[in-house]
């Protein structure tokens, strides 16, 4: 039996990131795609210290199911915290993306 790993980072924009593992030329924006190719999961911890805006949902949605549909898994954890964000954030983001769907 073989088995399954899910292997990814707290968050994928961190400045200090580029030359290190993202390519120098390459835009902020497309950082999430870029990662996306490396690592099977990913933190959305900025919501540990502000709840994102509707904007931050959209945009991910909409980039999440562009994977989604080049046949890319895509797990996404928000860190927990002390307001419950983290179970807001969860749901907001499911709504986007069974929109986005």
């Amino acid at each position: 039996m073989s088995s399954i790993y899910y292997i990814g980072t707290s968050g994928w924009h961190y400045d200090h990131w580029r030359h290190r593992f993202y390519p120098g030329g390459l835009p902020g924006a497309k950082w999430l795609e870029f990662y996306a190719g490396h690592f099977t999961t990913v933190e959305l911890n900025n919501s540990f210290y502000r709840l994102p805006s509707e904007e931050a949902f959209a945009n991910w949605a909409k980039r999440l199911a562009d994977l989604v549909a080049n046949l890319r898994e895509v797990y996404i954890y928000f860190n927990n915290d002390v307001e419950g964000f983290a179970l807001s954030n969860a749901t907001t983001l499911r709504g986007y993306l069974q929109r986005e769907g």
